[in-house]
């Protein structure tokens, strides 16, 4: 969508699959898109696609192999060359180089949904999904995970979809905490968390 226009185009000219592409993100010099594309609710792959200046497709994507068929989440690292993303129903963390195979960076102790990376690479953060689901960051250093996962938003409600702004400064996310899922805003750090919305019924992937 054209911020300017409001004009609303398709990247892909045709259907793609029957399950559809999901998860789509832009490389930090914006010249490729990753993105999950389903065959069915629990089949899916992770792939690349070149973009030109006009942010059309150039030549066909490029699936990343080596996965569980169950990939979802694709996130950028500065570099614009590789991805980390979800695997193996959430319980693991791979990273890929365009035009390589995914390898294993991180395995968890509970199942992750959303991932996020700060705008310096420092800190990954996921959804821990759980009936009670919360947010946990790890620390990143060179090509992988360096330590322990840390919970930073958590309540007796559910926490989910976190997403870093550009800087890195802010962390948005989903809560069903007032008892309706509204979009919320914290430090990057989880701290001083506050409504951005209020009874909006579904607040759902808040972007920043």
């Amino acid at each position: 969508m054209s911020l300017d226009s409001r004009n609303v185009r398709p990247i892909f000219a045709r259907a793609t699959s029957p399950g559809g592409d999901t998860a789509p993100a832009f490389s930090p010099d914006g010249r490729w898109l990753a993105f999950a594309r389903f065959a069915n609710p629990y089949n899916s792959n992770i792939l690349v696609q070149r973009l030109t200046v006009n942010l059309e497709p150039d030549g066909e994507p490029l699936v990343i192999p080596n996965t569980s068929g169950n990939a979802t989440t694709p996130v950028w690292l500065p570099d614009s060359k590789r991805i980390l993303f979800l695997d193996h129903n959430g319980e693991r963390i791979m990273q890929a180089q365009i035009g390589g195979a995914a390898k294993l960076t991180y395995v968890a102790s509970h199942r992750l949904k959303g991932l996020t990376i700060d705008g310096i690479a420092m800190h990954l953060i996921a959804s821990r999904f759980a009936s009670d689901a919360d947010i946990e960051t790890l620390p990143l250093k060179g090509l992988g995970v360096a330590g322990e996962a840390k919970r930073i938003v958590h309540s007796t409600a559910g926490e989910a979809q976190p997403r870093f702004s550009p800087d890195g400064r802010l962390l948005a996310f989903t809560s069903n905490h007032s008892g309706a899922s509204e979009i919320w805003l914290a430090d990057s750090d989880g701290e001083h968390a506050r409504h951005l919305t209020v009874s909006i019924w579904v607040g759902s992937s808040p972007r920043l």
